[in-house]
């Protein structure tokens, strides 16, 4: 009995060990992740806050006034000039495969017009004459 008891004791101790094990690792790992991911949100901030920065700069007032100054024929935006998006859709001319319809063609007149020519090669396969 004794000896059935301390077998049990010991396999539970080795179990909790094994267990403490795993769960100390998994602990470590993700602190790491976790380290990683907030290296990585630091840096992106620091990206947003130089673009913040770039904009307010490239948006001055004065810096504006200038190049439009620089170039007389631009005019004031007028309200009629504001459009939603719907009314964007109706403006444009062609659909994308009606645009692609017509490369097609382009396509195939450049190269129906070209002379055709024997290749130099022989066929792979095939028997030379």
């Amino acid at each position: 009995m004794f000896r059935v008891t301390n077998i049990l004791l010991v396999s539970l101790a080795i179990m909790t060990a094994c267990l403490s094990y795993a769960v100390k690792y998994d602990t470590q790992f993700k602190a790491e992740t976790l380290e990683q991911l907030g290296k990585q949100i630091s840096k992106e901030m620091e990206g947003l806050r130089v673009t913040n920065v770039e904009w307010n700069y490239l948006t001055r007032p004065e810096r504006l006034k200038n190049l439009a100054s620089m170039r007389p024929d631009l005019q004031t935006m007028s309200l009629s000039q504001i459009v939603t998006p719907d009314e964007v859709a109706a403006r444009i001319p062609l659909t994308v495969e009606a645009e692609i319809d017509d490369l097609e063609r382009t396509t195939i007149r450049k190269f129906s017009s070209l002379p055709r020519q024997k290749p130099n090669m022989p066929i792979k396969g095939s028997m030379p004459q």
